[in-house]
């Protein structure tokens, strides 16, 4: 239905960069639809590098939950805009503080991030986090 017609279009996307794993995931349906049309929302903005969503994330995280990876209901991305995430990367901290702006449903419960003095409901910056946005969603 939506959800297949949805990751058929975010695989299909040019501006979204998917490893082998990651598009497996999507290509499997394991990926929760609320992600995937966020995602879609974020790719008419920016190019974005997924590296994982579900496939090749540990079940839990560093502090024992376990990861709203495990559910296929995260993504990890590593590049915006073709730069690596990082506390320089400019163009990842508009992104994210773009998807930190949005209400309703279309706004994930969990934004890691490297950018440590931004606060806001569901963020948070730790060592894990420097090199990626964690966007997730319970």
């Amino acid at each position: 239905g939506a959800l297949v017609a949805a990751a058929r279009d975010l695989l299909r996307n040019p501006r979204v960069v998917l490893t082998p794993n990651a598009r497996a995931d999507l290509e499997a349906g394991v990926v929760d639809q609320r992600l995937v049309s966020l995602l879609a929302w974020v790719a008419e903005r920016h190019t974005i590098s997924i590296t994982v969503f579900k496939t090749g994330h540990s079940k839990f995280t560093q502090s024992g939950s376990v990861s709203l990876h495990y559910w296929g209901r995260a993504a990890d991305v590593f590049f915006v805009d073709g730069l690596p995430v990082s506390s320089l990367n400019r163009r990842a901290k508009t992104l994210l503080l773009e998807i930190a702006q949005l209400q309703g449903a279309m706004r994930p419960n969990e934004l890691g991030h490297p950018f440590g003095s931004i606060g806001f409901a569901g963020g948070f910056s730790d060592f894990d986090h420097r090199d990626h946005l964690h966007i997730g969603f319970d």
